[in-house]
């Protein structure tokens, strides 16, 4: 983890985990159980009441899985998520539409001072669309890409330096010392749900790129994010105005020449040269 953002995070992180594991030895013991549940029904009851609604078909979700899913996040047992330290937000685009912009929620792990994992939503809210993921890495995993890879990835400085990538609830030096270390990385983004197209995620993956100049985003896609987070980019902006302004490679801006998206080929199909047996127990 680097500087303030990420150090705080991580220590309520820590401390968190601290009072779950509290929890899981109290609760047995004064068969509290039933009380837990109904307690987490509830709150996602009351959660429930200022969710945006979402169109995805299909019916509404049981009071019995309310229940499991709450308690499960509760009781901490889903490890790789629980590293997510970060949150951020932006705007994408597919590499051949810039037409067809999307807002992005950003929800980061560190795996080491050059490699982010983030996985993508529609919005910040619990029945959020699991859209896409993210890898950020920084420019010296970057350069060492070959050229044709290289195409495949996004600098992040105008989105920071613009102020059109927040990390929202984060504010003065954490928000700086994040930026200054954000506005360093490349990204390689793939959308597997077309949000602003279908209901369902049909369809092949999109790779997506972000933004390099003024006058490309949508402005009332910016100003109904800050509205609804609270924040303003143009702030943002003048905030970052001293942050280092660095050259981006050609080949990470490869796009404005020439659209990129993938499609599927026929291929020959390989296979074991003989069937695999499952282990004896």
């Amino acid at each position: 983890m680097r500087g303030f953002h990420s150090s705080a995070f991580k220590r309520a992180h820590e401390t968190t985990e601290k009072i779950t594991e509290g929890a899981k030895s109290f609760m047995p013991a004064i068969g509290v159980g039933v009380g837990v549940g109904t307690v987490v029904w509830y709150y996602y009851q009351q959660k429930l009441k200022t969710m945006r609604p979402n169109d995805i078909p299909g019916e509404q979700l049981s009071t019995h899985k309310q229940i499991a899913g709450t308690g499960g996040a509760l009781l901490g047992q889903f490890k790789p998520l629980n590293q997510i330290h970060e949150h951020l937000c932006a705007f994408h685009f597919p590499a051949d539409d810039m037409m067809r912009q999307v807002e992005a929620h950003h929800f980061c792990s560190c795996l080491n001072e050059d490699f982010r994992q983030c996985v993508i939503y529609d919005s910040p809210e619990p029945n959020a669309k699991l859209i896409g993921i993210e890898y950020l890495i920084s420019e010296k995993l970057y350069k060492a890409l070959a050229d044709d890879e290289k195409k495949l990835w996004h600098s992040h400085q105008y989105e920071v330096r613009s102020g059109l990538l927040i990390a929202p609830r984060v504010a003065g030096v954490a928000d700086r010392d994040l930026m200054s270390d954000v506005v360093k990385t490349y990204g390689k983004t793939i959308h597997t749900w077309q949000v602003d197209k279908f209901q369902l995620p049909v369809g092949e993956p999109q790779l997506m790129m972000a933004f390099t100049e003024d006058g490309q985003v949508n402005p009332d896609l910016v100003e109904s994010r800050d509205r609804r987070l609270g924040v303003s980019t143009t702030e943002k902006r003048k905030d970052r105005a001293s942050l280092p302004v660095e050259t981006v490679p050609s080949k990470s801006e490869a796009w404005q020449t020439q659209g990129m998206k993938f499609g599927l080929q026929k291929t020959s199909f390989q296979k074991p040269h003989k069937p695999y047996s499952l282990p004896k127990t």
